[in-house]
């Protein structure tokens, strides 16, 4: 498991979901590390919807009639 005392990426945190997931599927884990596994996994899924709302939020402007834009900071690329 990944250290809390250190920043983990939202890339990060996915590549460990998805290692407890593929070991949760193996079906090779005791009834105590499935229940460890799934704690992990749910701190890790709610990292990462924090994280997406964040990055989100960052795209997302409001313009003068309320509507919601998506902001575009680079050219015309959609890249």
């Amino acid at each position: 498991m990944g250290n809390s005392q250190k920043k983990q990426t939202f890339e990060q945190a996915i590549a460990e979901l998805e290692t407890i997931v593929q070991a949760m599927e193996e079906g090779n884990l005791t009834l105590d590390e499935c229940v460890e596994k799934y704690q992990r996994g749910e701190k890790l899924a709610a990292f990462c919807q924090q994280a997406l709302a964040s990055a989100r939020k960052k795209l997302q402007v409001l313009k003068p009639d309320g509507t919601l834009a998506v902001q575009d900071d680079t050219n015309d690329s959609p890249f």
